[in-house]
């Protein structure tokens, strides 16, 4: 993830060589970039679709890639990125938590790990109120997840039941 060094730029300091170089931290910055993509993959197909056309060979996203090379429905491809990006943040998660625990780490990675999560997290909240991904009548909210439904006119997830609470709270961030 090529913006990982602004993490440091933003927060004020610089990580030592070794630190930077460290396969641990190459990891978390790994797994930051993939969160980050599979989010923009999934708020930015409609407008992809769009961009191209219809013609999927020539869009890059993880949703059009499951459609295409594993032959799935709409549907099932954007479950199977959920999936992708759970088992992503997951494992962001608890290599953060191990570190944590161990309390080896210089209060500079500590700051660097949370800027990277604040990354993942600001990315979300960015991709969910986007405007040009969501179409012009767009008002600001996204289901967190439901059925997802393509439209040239904007974003479509009917949200499911066991989701209207988080919904709600999200509306509430957006007021």
């Amino acid at each position: 993830m090529h913006c990982a060094q602004l993490v440091e730029f933003a927060l004020g300091f610089e990580l030592t060589q070794k630190e930077w170089e460290s396969s641990v931290l190459q990891n978390l910055i790994e797994l930051a970039g993939k969160s980050i993509l599979f989010v923009n993959d999934l708020f930015s197909f409609r407008k992809e679709i769009i961009e191209c056309n219809g013609d999927l060979r020539y869009c890059s996203n993880s949703i059009i890639l499951f459609i295409v090379t594993e032959n799935l429905l709409l549907q099932d491809s954007v479950d199977k990125l959920f999936k992708e990006l759970d088992k992503t943040d997951k494992a962001f998660l608890a290599i953060e938590k191990k570190l944590k625990l161990e309390k080896t780490l210089s209060n500079n990675m500590i700051k660097f790990i949370d800027g990277l999560k604040a990354l993942i997290g600001g990315n979300w909240l960015f991709q969910l109120g986007l405007k040009r991904y969501h179409g012009k009548n767009f008002t600001g909210i996204v289901p967190l997840s439901g059925k997802f439904i393509f439209s040239e006119e904007g974003t479509i997830i009917i949200p499911d039941k066991l989701i209207e609470k988080e919904n709600d709270l999200l509306k509430k961030f957006y007021e």
